[in-house]
């Protein structure tokens, strides 16, 4: 809930594919507050037919018409929104893309505290259909999330992770044994686990108490990493060097768009 004169934001990350086009042009919502059903106001995307240009805007009411900004596809986008709930026409809305405010509109007026957010393709035209649309990372809070990136460089897991997607590398693999003498871990290069995969990489401790730390690094993933581990009281500490992200010029390439299937299907 958005209570009258309250302010609260979102953050999503938004990827548009390279093939996304439309035979008319079309202006559809991808997120909405609502006020029991009402939309109060919305974040829109806008194709046009001709060019397949995507562009984005905001607006106080059911859909965007003007204040556009383009957007480039095959990248991934980090988009804000804050909103100023008031019922007295002094509501703030403001558009953030990567970063950067592109668009603030104010003197809104709204019917009542909003009560529901809705994020995804709303009223989306039959004629827009051709590549798809990518979410990640969403959040609302009462205060700017910003841009966050997006995969943390120094993690310890102690159940089997993905962690991350898409193309990295782990710098460094050290296991700390739980007491057991027999903790393992096992590095898938995948996005999608199957009990077929093969590890390209695995190791062991061998002696209770005894950490284990790799010497044969880095490991290198293309379509993303899995961390199976298993053992008594395991524990693996990793630190990726490099990973896809959110960057806050958008520009971060991403290989989903161009993922061709492994073999088996994964």
């Amino acid at each position: 809930n958005i209570a009258d004169g309250s302010t609260a934001w979102v953050r999503f990350a938004l990827y548009i594919s390279t093939n996304f086009a439309a035979t008319a042009n079309d202006i559809f919502n991808i997120f909405e507050w609502q006020t029991s059903g009402t939309i109060e106001a919305c974040i829109s995307l806008q194709i046009t037919a001709t060019t397949d240009v995507v562009e984005i805007s905001a607006a106080d009411g059911i859909a965007a018409s003007s204040g556009w900004t383009y957007l480039s596809k095959g990248v991934w986008h980090v988009i804000e929104g804050m909103l100023t709930c008031s019922t007295g026409a002094v509501g703030v809305l403001d558009l953030y893309v990567d970063g950067a405010r592109v668009l603030n509109l104010t003197s809104q007026d709204h019917s009542g505290a909003i009560t529901d957010g809705v994020f995804g393709t709303q009223d989306t035209a039959a004629t827009t259909n051709a590549g798809y649309l990518l979410g990640d990372e969403f959040a609302f809070d009462d205060t700017r999330l910003a841009i966050t990136h997006r995969f943390h460089t120094h993690r310890l897991i102690t159940k089997s992770s993905f962690l991350f997607m898409g193309p990295g590398q782990i710098d460094n693999v050290k296991i700390v044994d739980g007491g057991s003498g027999d903790v393992i871990v096992q590095i898938y290069d995948t996005d999608v686990y199957s009990a077929s995969l093969t590890p390209i990489w695995t190791d062991r401790t061998n002696s209770a108490n005894t950490n284990v730390d790799a010497a044969d690094v880095p490991i290198s993933c293309h379509r993303g990493c899995l961390a199976i581990v298993s053992g008594t009281l395991p524990g693996v500490i990793l630190n990726i060097g490099w990973g896809a992200g959110w960057g806050s010029d958008g520009a971060i390439r991403t290989y989903a768009a161009t993922r061709k299937a492994a073999p088996g299907g994964i």
